[in-house]
């Protein structure tokens, strides 16, 4: 029997939470016999698992919207792929134009809940009628979907833990050299993460709590030229705070997990998610976590006892939160990070692949 081939779509193999995902799958659906491919139209090579397994369509920057289009579909035809898996908005796009023209069947997958409104959401939702499944890895944006794009049927599959770092509890009982409360941020350099809104956060931490000593570390993704001019605003808020010796800007690592192992406390403060990836390897490391109320964070908290929910533009309560994590006692980190185990087990296992592989084996059966 022909070994079918599956494309995995995606704007860039960089840092981030949907990469880690779409690898992971890629990686479960290869050991299940399919041919799995990947394809971006940023050549952001962060992953070198999947070096050798990446084609990418260049978009550059004088090529106009139709021919970016027709590149990808010619790329896509010429390798005779069986089924396409999209993520993101973009790709979700051309992997249904995909399926108008060349008949290749798509799941296409949306990651972050927006609620904005107008042309172009509606016509990207309208475009998913052309795509055989639609999956959502948020009960939030699998009700929003519901409730306003009525012609919809989403599949809910939530995100599964990365293996790498599903040790759990690696990260209790660390060694510390030094009386400081480590808190870390992981996530890409964008307005959507909120990194400002943490700046203000520490600034208030340092003014309500003299007493503690912290240090705060985001790591982000590449500084590359559409985001550079974020990044600078960010480094000038942290000087205009006075923060230079306590908030530090990093670069994405290869090795993560030494972030989260060497750190006491996880925070997120986004404006808006669909499940996000780093709290769940935040929490696989028994770290407890802060998170804004925003999708479906509240799944991942039980407020509390392994971390806080804090109400978006409340910055007094979440440093508040955070002070509170800091005197935690061993007993009480331990009760967290168990019940950050049970939350991951119920809700982020290994099922949830199993659930993308009955809908691949449905579409190509």
């Amino acid at each position: 029997m022909k070994q079918k081939r599956i494309l995995l779509l995606i704007e860039s193999m960089a840092a981030g939470g949907a990469q880690t995902q779409i690898l992971q799958l890629g990686k479960f659906l290869s050991t299940l016999g399919y041919s799995t491919t990947y394809m971006t139209h940023f050549d952001d090579q962060f992953h070198e698992s999947a070096a050798d397994n990446v084609i990418c369509v260049p978009r550059g920057r004088k090529v106009n919207t139709l021919c970016f289009i027709l590149r990808y579909l010619s790329a896509i035809k010429s390798r005779n792929f069986d089924l396409v898996i999209a993520y993101g908005a973009t790709c979700s796009v051309i992997a249904e134009i995909a399926k108008m023209i060349l008949g290749i069947p798509v799941i296409v997958s949306e990651r972050n809940l927006s609620e904005k409104g107008g042309i172009g959401p509606f016509l990207r939702r309208l475009g998913h009628l052309v795509a055989d499944r639609l999956v959502v890895n948020s009960q939030a944006q699998l009700e929003f979907l519901k409730n306003n794009y009525g012609w919809l049927d989403p599949i809910l599959i939530r995100n599964s833990v990365p293996d790498k770092v599903s040790d759990l509890g690696r990260g209790l009982d660390k060694p510390r050299n030094d009386r400081k409360v480590r808190i870390l941020g992981v996530g890409k350099y964008a307005p959507q993460k909120n990194i400002n809104f943490l700046i203000e956060i520490a600034n208030l931490l340092k003014s309500k709590y003299p007493q503690v000593e912290f240090r705060m570390d985001w790591y982000g993704d590449k500084t590359g030229e559409e985001k550079i001019e974020y990044f600078n605003l960010l480094n000038v808020a942290i000087d205009a705070n006075g923060l230079t010796e306590t908030f530090f800007l990093h670069p994405a690592i290869a090795d993560i997990s030494m972030a989260y192992s060497g750190s006491n406390i996880f925070v997120l403060p986004s404006l808006f998610e669909g499940t996000p990836n780093v709290a769940l390897e935040a929490m696989s490391f028994g770290l407890p976590i802060v998170l804004t109320d925003v999708s479906d964070n509240r799944y991942l908290v039980n407020h509390g006892v392994n971390g806080f929910i804090s109400q978006l533009n409340d910055p007094d309560s979440f440093a508040d939160y955070i002070y509170s994590i800091s005197h935690w006692d061993q007993r009480r980190l331990d009760a967290g990070a168990e019940t950050s185990g049970r939350i991951l087990k119920h809700l982020f296992g290994p099922g949830n692949l199993g659930k993308f592989e009955k809908l691949v084996v449905d579409i190509l059966k």
